[in-house]
């Protein structure tokens, strides 16, 4: 049910409250205007710069900019009217407002008057339950965003400076559109606006600059990190059940609907357990290259406020705007370090089980195509409702690499510097480097590289076999710890 038609139906159920959860008051705005004027009744609007005003008149109705002189005149006007209260929310913790709203409120019952409060973050009070609902205003859909570019593209065609130059415009629309998913249509406006001003054009070759201007408004929230992802899977040695399971889904992100026809449906993500620095991280960002989707990552930490809440509300915001830009991949890395259960709530007045609670919820119920990729160092902290299945599609276990993935990672690391793998003595570094992850691998030949340059040498298989006979890898120093995952990943996960 889009926004429009659920507003109506709450007023002509006669809810005296209306809380309109949004952060584009300008858009609630038009949207209410739009049911006001479908249903046939007065529309007002209220601040306490302005006071109460009828909507397209010019002048407020006097005396109205305080918010208890404006419920009082809301509780006598005995009319058939929406009035938009805006930031009453910040009053309402004022005794007799809230005494005074609640008044108003039971007067209004059986009417079709309706009092509406727009604000992102309203706790409502327990006094005001009963008589509140509660909309979301969902972010703008594709046909939204495609009437923001065009109005854009139109006003700009009109400018004397001639900024703008499109070539084939239709063509290029749904990927402009694609780009701006996720944004609010205020936001999605400025991005195109920044990158017309900036390049004098909108094309399919600057694309990218609407992409990174949306990175830029995505990332200011502090909520999520928005990536762009460069290499896909073949950046990665190993791991190659991982990467059939992936290839074999692959076709409900590049042949929808023929997928859709066949019965299948969107796959819900993974979960990556194993040994740090082989390659879970790297993971999650070439499988969004590798499906050409956006990639997303949620660092828990993000999440947590001091205010009662706010941290669970944090979430929701974080979940509904990955929703928005689905098709898209969802990582969440080591996710045992924010989302777990904690034995003793009273440490965070239950938090974290709250938080944990609404993301599974979340996993198990969401209805938009959301690839989870989340990873795990330490399985000991994931509670048993993470684990079981249904959650995830599959949880994989990734081990230190064998024998032929550290052949590929040499090779892969060899080329990425632009080195010719056949001058090295592969079998050699391999043989030596037993038990190093991809990372330590990685690191050895870096230090290499190092030592070479200092020394004025070329790189050479004995100036990294030195690097790898100083290295003590993780197989030797957490020994204990990679003993236990793998006697745990046993008989519960599919090694990668």
């Amino acid at each position: 049910m889009d926004c429009i038609r659920e507003l109506e139906l709450l007023i002509n159920s006669h809810y005296p409250i209306v809380y309109f959860e949004t952060l584009e008051e300008d858009r609630a705005e038009t949207i209410i205007n739009t049911v006001a004027n479908n249903m046939g009744i007065m529309f007002f609007v209220w601040s306490a710069t302005e006071g109460l005003i009828r909507k397209n008149y010019p002048e407020p109705v006097y005396d109205t900019k305080e918010p208890l002189k404006v419920l009082n005149h809301i509780g006598i006007a005995k009319i058939n009217a929406i009035y938009l209260l805006k930031d009453l929310h910040h009053f309402i913790e004022t005794p007799l407002i809230l005494r005074k709203l609640k008044d108003v409120a039971q007067s209004l019952s059986g009417s079709k008057s309706t009092i509406i409060i727009s604000a992102m973050d309203f706790k409502i009070p327990m006094e005001l339950e009963k008589l509140i609902a509660h909309i979301r205003l969902a972010l703008p859909n594709e046909q939204e965003l495609k009437e923001v570019v065009l109005k854009t593209v139109y006003d700009f065609s009109r400018s004397p400076k001639k900024y703008l130059s499109i070539d084939s415009r239709d063509e290029i629309l749904d990927r402009i559109v694609n780009n701006l998913k996720g944004l609010t249509l205020f936001e999605a406006e400025k991005a195109l606006n920044k990158v017309i001003l900036g390049e004098g054009k909108l094309t399919e070759e600057n694309l990218g600059l609407v992409l990174r201007a949306k990175k830029e408004i995505v990332e200011k929230e502090g909520l999520l990190e928005y990536y762009i992802p460069e290499e896909g899977l073949t950046a990665i040695g190993g791991l190659n059940n991982l990467k059939i399971w992936l290839d074999k889904r692959k076709c409900m992100f590049t042949r929808v609907e023929e997928a859709r026809s066949y019965g299948l449906q969107p796959p819900k993500g993974v979960l990556v357990i194993g040994v740090q620095g082989c390659g879970k991280s790297l993971f999650a960002k070439t499988v969004a290259k590798e499906w050409g989707l956006p990639l997303l990552k949620l660092d828990p930490g993000t999440l947590y406020n001091k205010y009662i809440g706010e941290s669970e509300a944090n979430l929701r915001r974080a979940l509904s705007l990955t929703e928005s830009i689905a098709p898209a991949v969802l990582w969440i890395d080591e996710i045992e370090k924010g989302f777990s259960y904690s034995a003793n709530t009273e440490t965070d007045a239950g938090v974290s089980n709250r938080i944990m609670g609404t993301f599974l919820s979340w996993l198990q119920d969401k209805k938009e195509s959301v690839f989870v990729v989340a990873t795990s160092n330490d399985i000991s902290m994931l509670p048993p409702e993470l684990l079981r299945k249904g959650r995830f599609d599959e949880i994989f276990f990734v081990d230190l690499p064998n024998d032929a993935d550290r052949i590929d990672i040499f090779k892969i690391h060899f080329n990425r510097r632009e080195f010719d793998p056949a001058k090295f003595d592969l079998e050699q570094l391999t043989k030596a480097s037993e038990g190093f992850s991809g990372a330590e691998i990685e690191q050895s030949i870096i230090s290499a590289l190092y030592g070479a340059f200092s020394q004025k040498k070329e790189l050479s298989t004995e100036i990294i076999m030195e690097e790898i006979r100083n290295t003590k890898p993780l197989s030797v120093t957490m020994s204990e710890k990679i003993s236990f995952l793998r006697e745990w990943a046993q008989e519960r996960a599919v090694k990668a």
